[in-house]
């Protein structure tokens, strides 16, 4: 975890929680548990809500109602209306006019308003190109005509 301390061969320890760690001579003097002589002990990272995968979000366009700031410590605004949720997805797509799927993320309703972002907006933006926007909570997904027809989803696909 400390590049200048690749490997350790001792760990101080107090009320549970790890204090140091370093070699033999630096804990001269202190007393011993050899418990864990013959094991590697990793630190260990609870992430009990994912929240890691914004990491990976921001190769897409976010399209959120409130002010983040990207992995480059950059500020990227939130957006208050349908409209302008459209005009960033727009300005991605035309910055990208490939035929991969254009990806919005971080969108929800509840912060504009409750408008409701439907295939007929993001069709406004390609009718050719598939596009998807992910809901805040990433359990919903909003999806243009391209990516229903690519699917062969319709109005009459049982779910």
């Amino acid at each position: 975890m400390d590049p200048s301390r690749p490997e350790a061969t001792h760990v101080a320890v107090k009320d549970g929680r790890i204090q140091s760690v370093g070699t033999a001579s630096e804990f001269a003097g202190l007393p011993v548990d050899r418990r864990f002589a013959e094991a590697v002990i990793l630190p260990g990272f609870v992430e009990g809500h994912a929240h890691v995968m914004e990491g990976t979000l921001w190769k897409y366009t976010y399209v959120g109602a409130g002010e983040r700031r990207n992995p480059a410590g950059q500020k990227v605004a939130g957006l208050a209306s349908i409209d302008a949720v459209i005009a960033r997805l727009a300005q991605a797509h035309h910055a990208d006019p490939g035929e991969s799927v254009l990806v919005g993320w971080g969108f929800d309703p509840l912060h504009i308003d409750g408008a409701r972002l439907t295939r007929r907006d993001l069709d406004r933006i390609s009718p050719e190109r598939p596009i998807v926007v992910f809901h805040a909570s990433l359990h919903i997904i909003v999806a243009n005509s391209r990516v229903l027809e690519l699917t062969g989803f319709t109005s009459e696909t049982a779910i």
